[in-house]
């Protein structure tokens, strides 16, 4: 490129030494032509590589936006889920909690009941100890009457004082 640069061309020269000037011109020249061709091959390839780097950029930058997006959207999702199942947590907390309530209210209520049964045993087996043991016999009626003047008292205060109870 520099031999071009400095080629000085005398038209003054004889049509001979032009002659032979040509093909070392033309030499030059096609070799001008032949870098230009390169370097403007070089520069095609470059902006074609530079182009395709562009667009792999963009895809990828698409691919992470779409997959950041869904990655939001499964969050998202599993934040539902959990908000959903630590609800369902809550109710069945709640209806353990009331049956725990009501459990402890039976419990309550069988225990009063079996201490009266207990009672009611009790006083059962002390009728038939007094039975066995003859106070309800001539003596125990003498002294139920004698304990009730007026006559007043049932037959359930019998009972009663069959059980153990003072007249």
């Amino acid at each position: 490129m520099d031999q071009i640069a400095n080629l000085v061309i005398d038209l003054g020269i004889d049509a001979a030494e032009f002659k032979n000037e040509i093909p070392r011109i033309k030499n030059l020249l096609n070799g001008a032509a032949s870098d230009a061709e390169r370097s403007s091959a070089r520069m095609q390839r470059f902006m074609e590589r530079q182009t395709q780097a562009a667009r792999q950029t963009t895809q990828a930058a698409s691919s992470a936006a779409t997959a950041a997006s869904v990655h939001a959207q499964t969050v998202e999702k599993n934040a539902q889920a959990h908000e959903r199942m630590a609800r369902e947590v809550e109710k069945t907390r709640q209806r353990m909690e009331a049956l725990s309530q009501k459990m402890r209210e039976e419990q309550a209520q069988a225990m009063a009941l079996a201490e009266a049964q207990d009672k009611a045993a009790a006083a059962f087996y002390r009728q038939i100890d007094s039975v066995k043991t003859g106070q309800c016999g001539a003596a125990g009626i003498t002294a139920y009457s004698a304990a009730d003047p007026t006559g007043q008292k049932q037959w359930r205060d019998w009972s009663a004082g069959l059980s153990g109870a003072d007249f």
